[in-house]
Order: C-alpha cells, then sequence, then structure tokens
C-alpha cells in the first residue's frame, strides 16, 4: 500500500473520533429523556465502539506504516464493523425518533462485531508475518 493510502486510513480514523464526540454529545444532551433507557444504552454501546476503532484505525495505520506491514483487509473489516455495528445500533437506538418500525438494524450489528473480529484477526496475522 502506498504511503499516502496510511495516511488516508489514519485521518478516517481521526474523523471516525471526531463523529464519537458530535454523537457522544448529542447523545448525552439531546437524546437523554427522547428515548428508552435501553435504547440509550444500546447508543452508548455504539459510541464505545465506535472510539476504540476509529483510535485502532490511526495505530494500526501508523503501526503499518512504521513495520512495512499490509493492512488493507484490517481497514476495511474495521470500516464494515463501524457501518454495520456502530451506525446500525445508533439507528436502532434512535429509531422511535426517525419513524422506523423495523429491528433490521439490530440484525445487523452481529455482521459488524464480525468484522472487527476478523479485523483483529488479520492485524495478528498481519503482525506476526516476517
Amino acid at each position: 500500500m502506498k504511503k499516502k493510502k496510511y495516511y488516508n486510513w489514519m485521518a478516517a480514523g481521526a474523523l471516525v473520533c471526531a463523529l464519537y464526540v458530535a454523537f457522544g454529545a448529542f447523545g448525552a444532551h439531546g437524546l437523554k429523556g427522547q428515548i428508552s433507557t435501553a435504547d440509550l444504552e444500546t447508543f452508548q454501546t455504539a459510541l464505545r465502539y465506535m472510539s476504540f476503532h476509529g483510535i485502532a484505525l490511526v495505530l494500526v495505520n501508523f503501526i503499518a506504516l512504521r513495520l512495512n506491514k499490509k493492512v488493507l483487509a484490517v481497514n476495511y473489516s474495521f470500516l464494515f464493523g463501524l457501518l454495520f455495528f456502530c451506525l446500525s445500533l445508533m439507528i436502532h437506538a434512535t429509531k422511535s425518533l426517525l419513524g422506523f418500525d423495523l429491528n433490521v438494524f439490530a440484525m445487523l450489528a452481529p455482521l459488524g462485531g464480525l468484522c472487527f473480529i476478523l479485523g483483529w484477526i488479520l492485524l495478528t496475522i498481519s503482525i506476526l508475518k516476517k
């Protein structure tokens, strides 16, 4: 992977962290009292994984750049995890405000969790490769 792409993925991770702060503020101030406690906890779970994997994108690509490792599959696994796990849980948690009556978004979360797991396994393999 060209060096610029590592920097682009690091920038994407930093953007995910900025979105985490914005969504976190929205959740703490805009959603409290608007959705159930259980849905607020679901929203917070999505935010926790979002922040962790935003930081991971920055660190993974920094490490890959320094160690000359290929991590494109890791990046995409984390990206799909962010979309399928975090975003789907945030939509599911706020479905009453959005006018949805479907639980399809909650059903996407396990797929996102598998993407996160796959990304960490792929990172492990990349690090151990000589």
